[in-house]
């Protein structure tokens, strides 16, 4: 009997090569708003696929082979970072992973604050305005002068005014930031002053004309309203008595001289403000 000959093959199992590798972070230890380079090394040269690096849930950034790197963002907040680097794999490699470890530092900040206008009068108060903190900054600043508060400005707002009204001085302002997760607080200083209000005073007369040694009233109206003070009242320039020292109306700010109207000569009355601290 007659064989004729002939072939047969059957697959052969393949089992993709081992793939240790260490990760590193480079450098491990960076500024908030800084980035650092992840990476593997150690891999085979003729691996593909990818490798993730991964803290956690969040994914830092992702290297596509034959590139064995990648950057983190700079918008990693301030923290301590456990990073795992997790190769794909391919068909020719296994799959493995790799850890490293990443610090990301709070920045140090300054800044400079202003009043704006640096001097105003009684019964008005200056805006305080912060500069120079980073636009991402979060937290608060807040405005003292001594151990008084003036006022406080959420970021990213950076200005505020102070909600009570000071007396004619000259004021030290310190403005403190809380610094946040990213930022370290820092404090700065500046000064306002705070100047006389002006007012203007008007008289009126409860009879114009009037009949000699009738009985008259005369109202001095203070304004801005001072809040007190004295009004002297004169008739062609004589004090006219008991008017020298009329106390204004708090409230009002009015002031009244009850007087009886000269005998002879037209009165001309004049109204004088003292003026106050303020």
């Amino acid at each position: 009997r007659t064989h004729v000959g002939a072939t047969a093959s059957i697959p052969l199992p393949g089992t993709p090569a081992p793939t240790p590798f260490p990760a590193s972070a480079a450098p491990a230890s960076v500024p908030h708003g800084t980035s650092s380079t992840l990476g593997a090394t150690g891999l085979n040269a003729g691996a593909t696929g990818t490798v993730v690096f991964t803290s956690g849930a969040t994914t830092l950034c992702t290297a596509t082979l034959p590139a064995t790197t990648c950057s983190t963002s700079t918008a990693l907040a301030a923290g301590v970072y456990a990073v795992t680097a997790t190769y794909s794999g391919d068909g020719s490699y296994a799959g493995s992973t790799a850890s490293t470890q990443l610090t990301v530092t709070q920045v140090a900040t300054s800044f400079t604050v202003a009043p704006a206008p640096a001097s105003v009068p009684f019964g008005t108060n200056p805006t305080l305005t912060e500069t120079g903190l980073p636009a991402d900054a979060t937290g608060t600043v807040l405005y003292m002068s001594g151990g008084t508060g003036l006022c406080t400005a959420i970021l990213p707002t950076t200005s505020c005014a102070p909600t009570t009204f000071f007396g004619v001085g000259t004021y030290p302002v310190t403005a403190t930031y809380s610094g946040d997760v990213n930022y370290t607080g820092s404090t700065a200083t500046t000064t306002f002053s705070v100047t006389l209000a002006t007012t203007s005073t008007t008289v009126t007369s409860s009879l114009n004309p009037a009949e000699p040694d009738q009985t008259v009233v005369y109202t001095a109206t203070v304004v801005s309203n001072p809040g007190g003070g004295t009004i002297a009242f004169t008739d062609n320039g004589v004090p006219i008595a008991g008017c020298t020292a009329v106390a204004v109306n708090a409230l009002t700010g009015r002031a009244t001289c009850t007087t009886t109207s000269p005998q002879t000569g037209p009165p001309l009355i004049a109204a004088a403000f003292n003026g106050t601290p303020n």
